[in-house]
């Protein structure tokens, strides 16, 4: 909806600043904007009232340091040394994949393969999610985000 709202006033800007829309760099900040936006939705759609989300989004900028990137506090935060690299792994895996997609389709690339080392990747790909899946010992499930409908 608010792409839809606000087409005419980017399409200006756009026009003004002779942004070109074809560049990686413009699709990367389209993806940006789309993810801090859903993100922001997800806040209101979770929170028991506006006021409590608003509330929520406000705090959630105040306490924003940047510092606490490059210290130990992010530890403090729930994540441990393993999943602070997982995530940082993960993240550079999906940013590779993604540039691979803009080159080829991938699964076309993989059936074009010998059948060992298709079931490699297939099997390689079970143990990674079978692997990661699940946190441990300490997992503990939390609460369905659709419970209350």
């Amino acid at each position: 909806m608010i792409g839809d709202v606000t087409y005419d006033v980017r399409k200006k800007w756009k026009d003004f600043l002779k942004i070109r829309t074809d560049t990686v760099t413009y699709k990367i900040f389209q993806g940006i904007c789309t993810f801090v936006l859903v993100d922001l939705a997800w806040i209101f759609f979770r929170a028991e009232s506006i006021e409590t989300a608003v509330s929520y989004i406000c705090r959630m900028f105040a306490t924003f340091d940047a510092r606490d990137w490059l210290n130990e506090s992010l530890f403090e935060m729930g994540l441990d040394i393993k999943e602070v690299y997982l995530m940082v792994f993960l993240v550079f895996f999906l940013l590779i994949v993604s540039l691979l997609q803009e080159k080829m389709v991938i699964r076309h690339w993989v059936i074009k393969q010998n059948a060992v080392f298709r079931w490699v990747i297939y099997l390689v790909s079970v143990f990674f999610i079978l692997l990661w899946g699940i946190y441990g010992e300490d997992y503990q499930q939390t609460q369905f985000i659709y419970f209350q409908f």
